[in-house]
């Protein structure tokens, strides 16, 4: 089963899957699904409202 992506806290899916592989030999790694446009811009919004207030985190607490 596809992992989800997180947008604002919540685990969604998109429409689309997508199957992680890695470089060296091509295997997969894990699966996961495309965002819709529409995810897209919910979570480029979502990041805007919270930008000064994870600005103001020091740098221990953001990562």
């Amino acid at each position: 089963m596809a992992e989800p992506f997180w947008i604002a806290g919540t685990p969604e899916h998109g429409t689309d899957d997508l199957v992680v592989t890695q470089p060296y030999d091509g295997g997969e790694v894990g699966r996961t699904t495309l965002a819709t446009p529409e995810q897209v811009d919910r979570a480029v919004q979502a990041a805007a409202d919270v930008a000064a207030e994870a600005a103001a985190l020091p740098a221990a607490a953001r990562a």
